[in-house]
């Protein structure tokens, strides 16, 4: 089983905070191909995205979105993603 730490990776894809593309498809694509070897099928959880809103980079969590979007239009994954809730307090 491939696997990306979401922490450890997202200083290789993002340029002055935000996801970058050509990043992106290289370190994800690379993930994506070794999850296809064997003809497994990859699913994506998107911890990332959560830890980018958390950290107040609302703009880089939603191009991270847009990115994932992207890739599903010539991929097949199933993914699923998570954003931290506020609660009073």
């Amino acid at each position: 089983m491939s696997r990306l730490d979401a922490a450890a990776n997202a200083v290789e894809l993002y340029e002055r905070r935000i996801p970058d593309p050509r990043r992106f498809r290289e370190t994800v694509g690379t993930a994506y191909g070794a999850g296809r070897g064997g003809g497994h099928r990859v699913r994506a959880f998107g911890e990332m995205v959560a830890l980018l809103w958390s950290d107040g980079n609302q703009a880089a969590a939603i191009r991270l979105e847009e990115l994932w979007n992207e890739l599903a239009e010539t991929h097949s994954f199933a993914s699923s993603a998570a954003y931290p809730i506020m609660l009073p307090g």
